[in-house]
């Protein structure tokens, strides 16, 4: 159950008991008393649930500060395991997070977090896949919709990691669905395994990534 649905089932819960205490006692003063309880959870949960998504957000921008120097620093030239791919409209923050999390646990990670330049650097980019052994892709809401397109980059992406046969992992997030038609380079990755996170379980998730669908292993820290 997530919060969502928590904040819109106890508050009712909490005004049905008042509302039958205030008929069994006949004291309709505790009507009062449940509008006033039932307002007071759904204020406290959606504050919970606001910080939690702020906090979020905060590891996410931290976590892509990090890929941004890393990937500076460094290149898409360097050796990595993992290859995180991901549409910005809607995936960039739980790519981030799935990168910082995979990072901690001592995992190579690729996540590249620049705008595309033609040239060279797709080139670059697309030997990071080569690379690669396993294709993480964020299955956000909508980041298939536009692979209809031969340059979209997801979609190069994705044609990639199939022709060099790599693990592909679909991390597919809340309310993705594939579209009824996709091209037919990379149409089997419907027929892929994919993982889909919880959000109230990520670090549960991740772990379950990590031993049931990553081939790459850690680098053990001296």
């Amino acid at each position: 159950m997530n919060m969502k649905t928590v904040r819109a089932f106890i508050p009712g819960v909490s005004v049905i008991i008042m509302f039958l205490w205030a008929y069994l006692e006949g004291n309709w003063e505790h009507a009062w008393l449940a509008v006033v309880v039932g307002g007071v959870i759904m204020t406290t949960l959606s504050r919970m649930e606001k910080n939690k998504k702020e906090e979020e957000a905060a590891v996410a921008a931290k976590a892509k500060e990090e890929a941004e120097e890393a990937e500076q620093a460094a290149g898409p030239d360097t050796p990595h395991d993992i290859f995180i791919s991901y549409r910005r409209d809607g995936g960039e923050m739980p790519a981030m997070l799935i990168f910082q999390a995979l990072q901690e646990r001592g995992y190579r990670v690729f996540c590249d977090v620049e705008v595309l330049n033609a040239g060279k650097f797709n080139e670059a980019l697309l030997n990071s896949i080569r690379a690669c052994k396993d294709f993480l892709l964020v299955c956000s809401p909508h980041a298939l919709d536009r692979c209809s397109d031969p340059e979209d980059w997801v979609r190069q992406e994705i044609a990639e990691a199939i022709r060099d046969e790599k693990n592909i992992v679909p991390i597919m997030m809340k309310d993705f669905q594939f579209p009824e038609t996709l091209p037919e380079e990379i149409d089997s990755l419907r027929f892929y395994h994919g993982l889909t996170p919880q959000r109230e379980f990520f670090r549960e998730s991740i772990d379950r990534l990590c031993e049931k669908y990553l081939q790459s292993k850690p680098i053990k820290k001296s």
